[in-house]
């Protein structure tokens, strides 16, 4: 379920069984995430099945460019500071909760782009930029730090310390901005993916991630 705002409600998009194999997709899900540590996540997998045409346009168009927007959109419209809230009459615990809440919100929507792009950890269902393509793609290991170990330091930190109410709690403070500030590199690695896309085939999957692309853009990425 993805929330619309253009239409201000919800909008349920079901999806049909796959009825036809990827010609790439062959290797079954690895390790199951729940037999590992949290924040360590299994190797890439492949997917068993490819979704029909117009599914891959509806989760293209509409979920990943809600995935994108969300991650992008609040280096755009920041959340007023207190002052202002306290000026119309709202109070600065307002102002530190729709902090808060806007800051989960990117941490969230950081973690899913990153799945999406790597498709590390991916379940049976999940839809993976590689899905996108034709021709065989290999989707990058590292888009978040400089490297491996770098990313999984702060993939951990959102998993244990926004996911699970852990002792890693009360080692800190933790400053946020360790995370968000890979942001750039997200969208980076995103835009790499729609370039290669269009280059795949008659390249026109590519146009479906325009959009994302654009609203990236628009907020400075």
């Amino acid at each position: 379920m993805v929330n619309d705002m253009r239409l201000g409600r919800c909008l349920v998009t079901t999806l049909p069984t796959p009825s036809r194999p990827s010609p790439w997709c062959s290797v079954a899900l690895a390790d199951s995430p729940a037999e590992l540590p949290i924040g360590v996540l299994p190797a890439p997998t492949v997917c068993a099945m490819a979704l029909q045409e117009h599914e891959l346009e509806t989760m293209a168009r509409v979920h990943v460019f809600y995935e994108v927007s969300r991650l992008v959109l609040p280096s755009r419209v920041p959340v007023p500071s207190g002052l202002v809230y306290q000026a119309s009459d709202m109070t600065a615990d307002v102002s530190e909760w729709l902090g808060q809440t806007v800051l989960e919100s990117v941490l969230v929507h950081m973690r899913c782009v990153y799945a999406f792009l790597t498709g590390i950890g991916r379940y049976p269902t999940d839809v993976v930029a590689a899905d996108y393509f034709r021709e065989h793609w290999t989707a990058p290991a590292v888009v978040i730090g400089v490297d491996a170990a770098d990313q999984r330091r702060v993939l951990d930190n959102i998993n244990k310390r926004l996911h699970h109410i852990g002792e890693e709690r009360l080692v800190g403070p933790y400053v946020w901005t360790e995370a968000t500030k890979h942001t750039g590199e997200l969208v980076t690695a995103f835009r790499n993916f729609v370039d290669d896309l269009a280059s795949d085939g008659d390249g026109s999957r590519a146009g479906w991630f325009r959009a994302a692309v654009s609203i990236a853009s628009y907020c400075g990425y």
